[in-house]
């Protein structure tokens, strides 16, 4: 279960541009996007509050009647209201990292096209990954003020990066 979905990135600063068709989102797009969440979710979760929690959690919130527990846990994640999360900004900077090449049967290839220019983003991509850092380590503190709730095993950080190499 993913607690964030394509809506989600249909805005700025984590904006992945979906292929649309008399307005329907493309199906593809939308499958790509959910399998970057795929994989960055349960990493990151697991490495803020651990594999145990991690996975209480998604119990919790695939039971017909979630407890309010787990609801309130996955608020604190994701807001439905503005479609804004910490795992946004970890998604796109996935996407950005896997855009980057185009794979072929010949090796990887950095696409080129016509009076068109690939930018280095680094400022951008530290920025956004500086961002999710910042609103996970938010989650963290409002996860340890209900340590009486939730049976804390392990709260991890995740560290920022310095586009500067300094």
């Amino acid at each position: 279960m993913n607690l964030v979905d394509y809506t989600y990135f249909q805005q700025e600063p984590c904006l992945i541009p979906v292929n649309t068709v008399d307005g329907d989102v493309g199906a593809a797009k939308i499958a790509y996007i959910d399998s970057l969440i795929d994989a960055v979710q349960p990493r990151i979760l697991k490495e803020i509050i651990g594999e145990t929690l991690y996975e209480e959690l998604m119990e919790g919130l695939a039971e017909a009647t979630p407890d309010p527990k787990w609801t309130e846990m996955a608020d604190k994640i994701r807001n439905e209201t503005t479609l804004k999360s910490f795992l946004t900004y970890f998604v796109y900077i996935e996407d950005r990292r896997m855009s980057s090449s185009i794979a072929t049967q010949a090796g990887d290839f950095n696409p080129q096209l016509a009076n068109m220019q690939r930018s280095q983003n680094m400022q951008k991509n530290a920025l956004m990954w500086n961002t999710g850092v910042e609103q996970s380590n938010d989650f963290v503190l409002w996860l340890r003020d209900n340590m009486d709730t939730y049976e804390i095993y392990t709260v991890g950080n995740i560290d920022k990066v310095n586009s500067f190499d300094i």
